[in-house]
Formats: structure tokens, sequence, C-alpha cells
């Protein structure tokens, strides 16, 4: 074969090329350049299934609650503001070691408003939610990770209104709460099965009477699905004369 000038020059600029890309720097998968897009995705028809695990934390003793919840997802808004309807598949409770009695939890499934209709932005703002009492909207709550309305850098942070709120209105309104509700972006992973992000939540309303309220924890968000795929929160309290070596922790993971 007759190679040409041309054809050297070519093969020359390849081999350099391969040498080039054979000492390029490696790349820092975990540090995005631009900024980064935080959102939920949803598709009508579509199912999630969460499981939430609660545990109390008292000198008593450990109770446990563990609850299963399937998310139907029935439509979704031009805005992208998705109506989901939660069905309570199964529940279980009791202190470690020793299961409830059945009509125990026969009033467990009651109080635990088996059928719900929320709607979820894909912001996480809950556009509607079925009940305001914390115990029965928990996993709801917890699913709706508070995502920022605009692209956002790593290590961003933006409020979170509505735990905030929530949260305050647990104290007495005669005690004129403070509320501080931050969700800051402290990691970003791009790995071999996609994009995740950890989100690290901080909630905390006190009032000048000493009395306060503190959730804190973590997410982890699969940025390529649009979907939270576990979140962590504990709280404590000193409202009332509670004790202050108890926390309850709130786990939801997506089965």
């Amino acid at each position: 074969m007759t190679w040409t000038r041309r054809d050297f020059l070519l093969g020359a600029a390849a081999a350099l090329g391969g040498c080039a890309a054979l000492h390029r720097p490696p790349v820092d998968l975990t540090a995005p350049e631009g900024p980064l897009v935080l959102g939920w995705r949803w598709v009508p028809g579509q199912q999630r299934y969460y499981g939430l695990t609660t545990e109390r934390f008292a000198r008593a003793g450990v109770s446990r609650r563990v609850e299963r919840w399937r998310y139907l997802v029935q439509a979704v808004s031009g805005e992208g503001v998705a109506t989901l309807a939660a069905s309570l598949l199964e529940v279980d409770a009791g202190r470690a070691g020793a299961p409830p009695p059945p009509e125990a939890l026969v009033d467990l499934r009651r109080r635990s408003a088996p059928e719900a209709t929320l709607q979820l932005g894909m912001n996480g703002r809950l556009a509607r939610l079925p009940t305001q009492e914390l115990e029965a909207s928990l996993p709801h709550r917890l699913l709706a990770l508070r995502l920022p309305d605009h692209p956002v850098h790593l290590g961003a942070s933006w409020p979170d209104l509505e735990l905030g709120s929530l949260l305050a209105s647990l104290l007495p309104q005669r005690l004129d709460p403070h509320t501080r509700s931050q969700v800051h972006l402290v990691q970003f992973d791009l790995g071999e099965r996609g994009a995740t992000a950890i989100l690290r939540s901080e909630i905390a309303v006190s009032s000048d009477a000493g009395a306060s309220l503190e959730l804190s924890g973590e997410s982890v968000w699969d940025a390529n699905r649009g979907l939270l795929l576990r979140r962590t929160l504990a709280g404590r309290s000193s409202i009332g004369g509670a004790d202050p070596s108890e926390r309850v922790t709130a786990t939801l993971r997506l089965l």
C-alpha cells in the first residue's frame, strides 16, 4: 500500500491525539461545571412504592412503625403539578421485639388515612394535602422534598417553607416562634447508575421562652429520573417539658 503525504499527516495527527487523550487529566465527575436542574418527573399511570419507617427513641425503649405506600399518578397538569392517589398497603407497629395486638393494628390503620389524594409540583411543593395532621400526613410530607425553583450550583441553599410553617404551627402562638428552614445541595455524583444529588435539610423553630422543635436529615435524589430515592429526618422537641434525650427518626425509601 502506498502512503501519500496527506495519509501520513492524518495518521500522525490521530496518533498525537491518542497520546494526548492518554495523558489528559481525569475528569472530576463529582463536580459538574454548569448549574443543576432538580425537579420531579411524573407520567400519568405511573406507580411508585415507598416504605416509611418511623422510630421513637425514649427512656422506656424504642417503638417502631413501618408502612408501605403506593402513589399512583392520576394526572399531570401543563405546569407539571401531579395529582397522586396515595394508598396505604401495609402497616405494622409496636415496641421493638413486641408486636402489638390485632385490635391495635386496626385502630392504627384507621388513624393512618389509608386513602388520600394530593397534588405535588415539580419543585416538591404540596399544592393539595388532604390532612394537616402530622402523623397521618407524614409520608406525604417526606415525599414532598422541597427542590429549587431554578437551576442551582453545588453548595446552593433554598428555603423549605412548608415544613417550617408546619413546625411553627406546633408551638403556641403566644410564644412568638422564630423559624429557620433551609435545604442545602451538599453533593452531586455522576456514577455508573446515573446522577444522584445529596441534599441536607435543617429546620428549626424556637421561641424566646426556650421552647424549640428541630428537624434535620439527608435526602438522596435521582437526578436522571427526577425521583426521590431516600429521605431521613430526625426530630427533637423541648415543648411542654419533653425529655431532651427523646428523639424521633423517620425514613422514606423507594421500594
